[in-house]
Parts: C-alpha cells; sequence; structure tokens
C-alpha cells in the first residue's frame, strides 16, 4: 500500500513538476502561482518534500519565487 504523502507527492509532481537532466546535472522543479498557491506550498508541499527527501538531498529545500511564479529547485 502507497503512503498518502508520497501519493500526494506524486500527484504534484504528476501535476506540477518537471526533472530537467543537463550534462551530470539533474534538476527537479514543483511550480506554482504565488498568488493563489504560496500558503500551500510553504505550509504542505515543502515540508512534505523534505520529510520524504532530505535524506536522499542531505539539505532542506526552500522556495525560490521568480515574479509571480513559486518554485521547489533541487539542483
Amino acid at each position: 500500500m502507497m503512503d498518502n504523502e508520497i501519493a500526494e507527492f506524486l500527484g504534484w509532481y504528476f501535476g506540477d513538476g518537471c526533472i530537467s537532466i543537463t550534462g551530470n546535472r539533474y534538476e527537479f522543479a514543483i511550480t506554482g502561482d504565488i498568488r493563489e498557491e504560496y500558503e500551500f506550498y510553504e505550509q504542505i508541499i515543502v515540508p512534505t518534500f523534505n520529510k520524504l527527501f532530505h535524506h536522499k538531498i542531505g539539505r532542506e529545500t526552500k522556495l525560490k519565487l521568480a515574479g509571480r511564479v513559486i518554485l521547489i529547485l533541487v539542483k
């Protein structure tokens, strides 16, 4: 049975996420509109992402703002 947090994460990734590979650099991002989703990203998505992946990437992930777009960017 799949954990609820993993299922939610996969939904966010499939809906608003992408993975890019350039040479030996991997980037993962989930994007959203700052006007509508900032609080949700800050309180729900980032803590869930850190809980699921902190041990794999070795650091906490934070929100990045790019104009009106919210990014969770892991390089």
